[in-house]
């Protein structure tokens, strides 16, 4: 599209909101649309308390001027510890990210757990697996286990028959190879 591009998180406009890779190979995304009042947050969690300091990123202004240096600064020290580590010292601190998850990861996510998006369900061989919450629901009517879609033909006996076809026409279609 015109106008849209692609930015590469190892050279960054803003740093501080910003993809990183964590020690473990998950993936963070800083999202500090505040940086002003977060950014002491952030050299703590960092164990960085220096930069406070460095007249280099006194200001929003300056800290988006040397976007590059610092994420230079930002990404090993990330790149250093695993996800886990940083979720914590990142959330004691406040500041604002979010885990840039991976599809496998998402059937274990709290906050899908937490707002109902996850259901239990049954695959075709009737095994228990995790599925996505049908998005419409109904005031009064619980919400039902999710299921596999039909196999090919599986309710065609039951449709038909609802039809009128006896087991007679069923047997005719089959013949003539309209059903199976």
């Amino acid at each position: 599209a015109e106008g849209y591009r692609r930015v590469d998180c190892r050279e960054p406009d803003n740093a501080l909101v910003n993809q990183y890779e964590t020690g473990d190979g998950e993936w963070m995304l800083l999202a500090m649309v505040q940086e002003d009042k977060l950014w002491p947050g952030l050299c703590r969690a960092l164990e960085r308390p220096d930069l406070l300091a460095d007249p280099r990123f006194g200001t929003r202004a300056e800290r988006r001027a040397r976007a590059k240096e610092l994420y230079a600064i930002v990404a090993p020290i990330l790149a250093s510890r695993d996800y886990d580590h940083w979720r914590k010292a990142l959330d004691e601190q406040s500041v604002t990210f979010t885990h840039v998850a991976r599809l496998e990861s998402l059937v274990h996510d709290p906050q899908l757990e937490a707002a109902g998006i996850l259901r239990n369900g049954r695959d075709s061989r009737g095994r228990a697996v995790r599925s996505i919450a049908s998005p419409i629901a109904v005031d009064g009517c619980p919400p039902l286990e999710t299921r596999p879609a039909p196999s090919v033909g599986q309710h065609t006996d039951e449709v038909l028959g609802e039809l009128g076809y006896d087991e007679a026409a069923r047997a005719a279609l089959r013949s003539r190879r309209a059903i199976r």
